[in-house]
């Protein structure tokens, strides 16, 4: 429990400082998971200390960049014609309950006026939540034309990777 509490002190301390998403937070995230011991068989989950600051404070703050963080596409993306689907990674099943939860979470009142108090105003927040709920409806990867400068970018430099 003690080396949960320094941890969070930790994440809470540089993510008050934060000016993007970098490397340095990405390394706090993944040692923020604990493992419970019962007859040899671990159960691990993130300190829920820390799951509530990064809801609370660090998502609506960057939350385009988390947005675009959440995309995950296909392996060998853009190899051939077939290949461009994309879906989302497992990351925000460790931060809210289920899928229904996050989506919720994204359309809410409360994330809105969040953003507002942060002065944040968010470009993707709309294009992203109507691709996920198509994503989760499916359950499978799928072709999506993103508008979004960032992951249109993203997505472009991994087929170009991909087509070497």
């Amino acid at each position: 429990m003690q080396h949960s509490l320094l941890h969070f002190r930790c994440f809470d301390k540089h993510t008050e400082q934060m000016l993007s998403v970098e490397s340095n937070f990405w390394d706090l995230w993944r040692y923020s998971k604990a493992t419970e011991w019962k007859d040899r068989s671990g159960h691990s989950y993130f300190i829920p200390e820390i799951v509530n600051t990064f809801k609370e404070k660090v998502f609506p703050k960057f939350i385009d960049s988390f947005l675009v963080y959440f995309i995950e596409p296909q392996s060998f993306y853009g190899h051939s014609s077939k290949d461009y689907s994309v879906g989302i990674n497992k990351l925000p099943l460790d931060i809210w309950e289920n899928w229904n939860a996050f989506i919720c979470n994204l359309e809410s009142d409360e994330l809105k006026n969040k953003l507002i108090k942060l002065g944040v105003r968010s470009e993707f927040l709309f294009e992203f939540t109507e691709f996920a709920k198509e994503v989760i409806e499916k359950e499978k990867y799928i072709k999506y034309n993103f508008t979004y400068p960032p992951i249109v970018n993203k997505l472009k430099e991994l087929e170009r990777r991909n087509n070497k």
